[in-house]
């Protein structure tokens, strides 16, 4: 109703002279009167498609409307669609308090103009990824939202982690979280607002992460099987994998061998520990995300 008596408002003074011009093509430019007397159905008619040009107008604005939620409450990925359909939401929201004196049509000429400029809801409540927002990282902010939440923290917090739990022995603060998701899964960076660059940074999954500890961790060990001094707790933990404590015994044994039977157990224990240590990390990494899920849903 308020949008039909804002159109009929706009369009009553141009009413009769919009008739009268589209009638005088047809009958030699007959007023308006003269073609209600003696056409009372092609007066009618050009009542009639006024009215139903509105009715079809108002009828695609609604059901650009209903779409829109729906692809909200199920397709969050469509980051634009979103926060437009927030746009939607604030719109109709202003209308049914009666703050607002905005019908189904000018609310989605709002939604058109604005875009994606007031962005998402995002982790922490504040909304991200439109207009004077941040942009919307979307594994690095997951990964540090989980690792906050397993410490029973604030999502967006910075701090390092409790050092009597897990995740914070794997990682000592969200960042060094962060980086080792983005280093294996990658990054996508979303801006809803209008014009915006989309950027992605490839993962290189976890083949690089258990080289490197590899070659770090054959060092380590080959430094403590070819030395004559007893190794301390901390070299022992060093070159363990993990829920596999190497001891004192076994680097003795290891430093009988001959060099070459010694490289062959030292390289196999270095890969071995290399692979367990990121599958642990990788699984924890899992465990993150799916935290993080699990919070917003």
């Amino acid at each position: 109703m308020l949008g039909l008596a804002n159109t009929l408002n706009s369009a009553a003074k141009n009413i009769q002279g919009v008739l009268v011009n589209a009638a005088s093509a047809a009958i030699a430019s007959a007023p308006g009167l003269n073609l209600q007397c003696g056409s009372v159905g092609l007066y009618e008619l050009y009542q009639q498609d006024g009215l139903r040009q509105w009715l079809g107008r108002h009828r695609k604005a609604a059901n650009r409307c209903s779409p829109t939620w729906r692809v909200a409450k199920t397709l969050i990925d469509r980051s634009l669609t979103l926060s437009k359909s927030y746009s939607w939401r604030d719109q109709m929201g202003k209308s049914q308090t009666g703050n607002d004196s905005v019908d189904v049509l000018q609310a989605m000429n709002i939604v058109d103009s604005k875009g994606g400029d007031g962005g998402v809801p995002w982790v922490g409540g504040q909304n991200a990824g439109g207009r004077d927002q941040p942009p919307i990282l979307v594994v690095s902010d997951v990964v540090k939202a989980g690792y906050n939440i397993e410490q029973g923290r604030d999502p967006t917090g910075n701090d390092q982690g409790q050092p009597d739990t897990r995740v914070a022995q794997v990682w000592k603060s969200p960042a060094e979280a962060v980086d080792y998701a983005r280093a294996v899964l990658g990054d996508v960076k979303i801006e809803t607002k209008n014009n915006a660059d989309r950027e992605a940074q490839p993962g290189h999954g976890l083949g690089p992460k258990i080289e490197q500890d590899r070659q770090d961790g054959l060092a380590a060990l080959s430094k403590l099987v070819n030395g004559n001094a007893a190794p301390s707790p901390d070299e022992l933990a060093k070159v363990s994998a993990p829920g596999t404590q190497l001891n004192r015994d076994v680097v003795e044994t290891i430093r009988r061998f001959q060099p070459q039977e010694r490289a062959v157990v030292v390289g196999k224990l270095a890969a071995e520990r290399a692979t367990a240590a990121n599958v642990e990390r990788a699984m924890m990494l899992r465990r993150l995300l799916f935290c993080q899920i699990r919070f917003m849903g």
